[in-house]
């Protein structure tokens, strides 16, 4: 269970080490994060292209429809 503090406040926390890795490791890192977020929007842009797909066909079905 977590706890909380309730004077936790800026001072307190700028006075708190805070250990970063190189920055060689923090561009990996960020290298992959961007890695997964465009694996994440893969599906968004099929998605998107699908419907647009969808669209086109049912005007197409529906232009037939009134000749």
């Amino acid at each position: 269970m977590g706890k909380t503090m309730k004077n936790l406040n800026y001072g307190i926390l700028n006075r708190m080490p805070m250990h970063l890795p190189p920055a060689e490791e923090q561009a990996w890192i960020v290298a992959g994060a961007d890695q997964l977020m465009a694996l994440r929007d893969k599906p968004k842009v099929r998605l998107g292209k699908a419907q647009t797909i969808q669209m086109q066909l049912a005007d197409t079905i529906f232009e037939k429809g009134r000749h």
